[in-house]
């Protein structure tokens, strides 16, 4: 979601001059306990971050880039980007088109994945859609980011994944670091056994994105 080059572009100083979002994002973590885990912002990547895509930390969005490099939910089963972490190398700028050889989605800020290669991204409209790994199809959400990341946050955030789960899959996940996915075969999309029976093989969740853009 580039902006137009004819726009002009804020200082880091305005995009970080109005009252920060962070203490109500805050209050959701907390809430939400030791399903969450906090990856620390670097100042610089999150400074970067938040030039590059143009967000203010008043919005919950903005705030998340600028105080962490991402958050992990459920034993990493759902990445929520930030400004980028060691473990989470790519941020929000790098998945939204900061990297050379990386094209970004036309009309959608990509916000988070799942170990199973599922995204999460705003719309042009500033809703949320899900681009989910069994149909291989972007599904709205009708959620604002912040709706959506209350959600996510949220006990709530289980109960959608439920049919993705199978018996063990918190301490599967958990081994994994939080840029790999699970290769799944057969495919989702595919008729086979259930998920609990099929392959899972750990791949670069950047590969998995490919795999399931080019099968589209």
């Amino acid at each position: 979601m580039a902006k137009a080059a004819n726009m002009a572009l804020k200082t880091l100083e305005e995009l970080t001059a109005r009252r920060t979002a962070w203490s109500k994002v805050r209050t959701w973590i907390e809430q939400a306990g030791k399903r969450v885990e906090v990856l620390p912002a670097d100042n610089q990547s999150s400074a970067a971050t938040l030039l590059a895509l143009q967000i203010s930390t008043a919005t919950p969005l903005g705030a998340l880039a600028d105080q962490t490099g991402g958050l992990l939910v459920e034993s990493g089963w759902l990445r929520i980007l930030g400004s980028g972490h060691e473990r989470l190398p790519w941020g929000l700028a790098e998945w939204n088109g900061l990297q050379a050889d990386h094209q970004p989605v036309p009309d959608k800020l990509i916000l988070a994945h799942d170990v199973l290669g599922g995204f999460f991204a705003r719309e042009h409209n500033k809703k949320i859609s899900y681009f989910s790994p069994d149909t291989l199809n972007w599904e709205n959400t009708q959620l604002g980011y912040q709706d959506w990341l209350a959600w996510a946050l949220s006990d709530d955030m289980g109960d959608f994944y439920e049919h993705f789960r199978w018996r063990g899959w918190a301490k599967e996940v958990a081994k994994l670091e939080p840029h790999e996915g699970l290769l799944v075969e057969p495919m989702l999309w595919e008729k086979g056994p259930a998920l609990s029976r099929r392959k899972r093989t750990p791949v670069p969740i950047v590969e998995l994105w490919g795999r399931y853009q080019d099968s589209r």
